[in-house]
């Protein structure tokens, strides 16, 4: 007896299509059944999968793994289209069954694998299904555009609204975080982690569900011109049809903006504001990352009263240099534009040491010691990475990256206002898709060759040091660099004896007033 099996595919879930298959597999079961020395093994099946790709065909690769056991010797399908409808993947595949000793007979097209000219005339109908393929991807690509130019919305719902056939309304419950967000950066002048921290602590969900915040997922909210009833389509496009991947689209094809097209969260005005601070911050940033980051506070402290960075200054006295931190608005400005005051660094030790004691006295006192130990240290161990000058390396790498994203992103943002033609926007953003390009690839081939170690032993040891480092605190031990570099988010300097500290992995800040 010969053991048979079939392949079929409906590219969608729709009842006809679903229909179709139930059909498929009846006329594959009787037609084995007529044959005499015939027996059926299985009939393999795939819905709503496209045949232009097998990575997410579970029955195609099924198939493939049964073949390869032994387990038939001929492999019915209905048509090429249906195998597949690329040519290189038709060719690939069928080859691989031959080598196994299985023939694909293709009823439809009249082919039969094993026969001599099989290949040739296979590689012409799968040419043909291709393009095929090819032709309805463009038509799809057409239809979608021509409808998100008449307002219908692709995508999911987001936080403050709901898609509703293809149509935006605005959500209370989600609309009010929304506004509180943008109220909280915009009028209260608080930063993304800060305004994460704090919806954590409320218990506020966050878009997907979850329980804790991102900075990430906050700065995406600032930038979403959605709450501000603005629709922007064609973020992201598909480059091939064979592969189907999505990528984030920096201009590659023309974006669909509609201004006022539904109703508003937050007002332009507001959204406006909140650019213009992103813009500001990410300014400072890349002014501030001119100076030395070679110290465990680097990028660490900011000045509340100008919102600016302070940065790291030396002066000698005989021998020895000291180190001490200045606003830097006071140094660009000069001291009338700020009364930040000086901050020595041995001063800012003695604080930290202080602040330490105070975030892990109550812990250590109280009796779940352990327990409550455990999740600070746990808290602290999500941001521990290796030391060096190879970390500090791919932290610059990465600074660079950034900057780079940031300024390509502000370049489509003025594109998009209109500020920039397509000539001059096509011709600077594909600098920067190049500069981008490079930079990744130095950062990957760095990776390759071993110079990021990130194993679960150089956690573990790092988190002994860690705790190590806290037992030291308590015990009043001195100022040890590389344990704050890790674990402090930020210190902001309201005065010379007023200052408000935050620890990774820890929700609350410290309030220090001497």
């Amino acid at each position: 007896m010969i053991k048979a099996a079939a392949y079929c595919r409906v590219s969608t879930e729709r009842d006809e299509q679903l229909n179709s298959l139930a059909n498929q597999q009846q006329f594959f079961r009787q037609y084995i059944q007529q044959q005499p020395d015939w027996e059926l093994t299985d009939i393999y099946v795939d819905e709503g999968a496209s045949g232009t790709a097998v990575n997410h065909r579970r029955g195609f690769l099924k198939m493939l793994a049964d073949g390869k056991a032994g387990k038939f010797q001929i492999l019915l399908t209905k048509e090429i289209s249906r195998f597949a409808r690329n040519t290189l993947d038709s060719i690939y595949y069928t080859r691989k069954l031959k080598e196994w000793g299985i023939g694909v007979i293709f009823l439809n097209d009249n082919i039969n694998t094993l026969d001599a000219d099989a290949e040739l005339r296979l590689t012409i109908m799968a040419s043909i299904a291709q393009e095929e393929s090819r032709k309805t991807s463009e038509r799809v690509k057409w239809g979608q555009k021509r409808q998100m130019e008449k307002g219908i919305v692709f995508g999911h719902s987001l936080l403050g609204y709901q898609l509703r056939q293809g149509a935006l309304e605005v959500e209370e419950t989600g609309a009010a975080v929304v506004r509180q967000i943008f109220d909280k950066f915009v009028r209260e002048g608080k930063g993304a982690s800060l305004i994460a921290r704090e919806l954590t602590a409320a218990g506020i969900p966050t878009p997907s569900g979850g329980q804790e915040w991102s900075h990430n997922v906050v700065l995406k909210i600032l930038k979403n011109q959605k709450y501000m009833g603005d629709l922007v389509q064609k973020k992201t496009y598909t480059p091939s049809y064979l592969t189907h991947k999505k990528k984030v689209n920096r201009g590659e094809e023309p974006f669909i903006v509609l201004k006022q097209h539904h109703p508003a969260i937050i007002s332009p005005a507001l959204f406006a504001k909140a650019a213009a601070i992103l813009q500001e911050r990410g300014r400072r940033q890349r002014e501030g990352s001119r100076y030395s980051q070679s110290y465990g506070l680097s990028g660490k402290l900011y000045c509340s009263q100008c919102g600016n960075r302070l940065v790291a200054r030396t002066k000698k006295r005989g021998e020895k240099t000291y180190l001490y931190w200045q606003c830097y608005g006071k140094i660009k400005k000069g001291a009338a534009a700020c009364a930040c005051p000086t901050i020595s660094q041995v001063y800012l030790e003695q604080i930290l040491l202080q602040a330490m004691a105070v975030q892990l006295r109550p812990i250590i006192a109280a009796e779940e010691r352990r327990q409550r130990m455990a999740a600070f240290y746990g808290g602290i161990q999500q941001v521990l990475q290796q030391d060096g000058n190879d970390k500090r390396q791919q932290e610059q790498w990465a600074d660079r990256l950034s900057q780079l994203e940031r300024e390509q992103e502000k370049l489509l943002h003025i594109y998009l206002q209109g500020q920039i033609g397509e000539d001059l926007f096509t011709r600077k953003n594909g600098s920067y898709q190049e500069m981008i390009r490079k930079l990744q690839e130095q950062i990957r081939s760095h990776q390759l060759a071993g110079k990021v170690l990130d194993t679960e032993k150089s956690r573990r040891d790092k988190m002994e040091q860690i705790m190590g480092c806290c037992e030291e605190i308590l015990a009043g031990a001195v100022y040890r660099e590389d344990f704050y570099r890790e674990i402090v988010e930020k210190i902001i300097i309201e005065g010379k004896e007023q200052m408000t500290i935050f620890f990774k992995g820890v929700s609350h800040a410290v309030q220090y007033q001497g």
